[in-house]
């Protein structure tokens, strides 16, 4: 029923819960599983630090990177022993665009798993919520995961 199947995390709890569900799906369906972290330049800029000359400063966008890096090297942890396919990806772009359409366009995915909220309320106010923005505008179906309990 569903081949590809992508796994937007943001290093929150509920986004490596959704990988765990993708995780038993990939399994069940013997899919491809897309772990991806995405990387918006609008956002990446902590509170306070102006880009210089409308440039994201060096040291910013490197700790970003090094982020992500470690998102995915968690996830390659989780999936490590497991025969499911799977491709990693660091994505740069809008998230929203990037979940809902960029990716399950370039990647022929079928199904995108997702956690209900991201890293934090203050992300969340700022941002908007990007699993309704998915849910909203993505022409694949969605599996929204539970929260983490704490």
């Amino acid at each position: 029923m569903f081949k590809n199947i992508l796994v937007p995390l943001d290093g929150s709890k509920d986004s490596f819960k959704a990988l765990a569900y993708a995780k038993e799906m990939a399994q069940m369906f013997s899919a491809t599983l897309f772990v991806t972290t995405i990387i918006d330049p609008s956002v990446a800029i902590p509170a306070g630090v102006p880009p210089v000359g409308g440039i994201v400063p060096v040291q910013v966008e490197l700790d970003v990177r090094e982020e992500a890096a470690h998102v995915i090297d968690e996830a390659k942890k989780e999936l490590a022993g497991t025969n499911i396919q799977v491709k990693y990806t660091i994505v740069s772009g809008t998230v929203n665009d990037e979940i809902a359409t960029n990716l399950p366009e370039k990647e022929e995915i079928d199904l995108i798993v997702l956690g209900k909220s991201g890293k934090s309320a203050l992300e969340k106010l700022i941002v908007g919520s990007v699993t309704k923005y998915v849910v909203q505008h993505a022409e694949v179906p969605v599996l929204v995961t539970e929260a983490a309990s704490e």
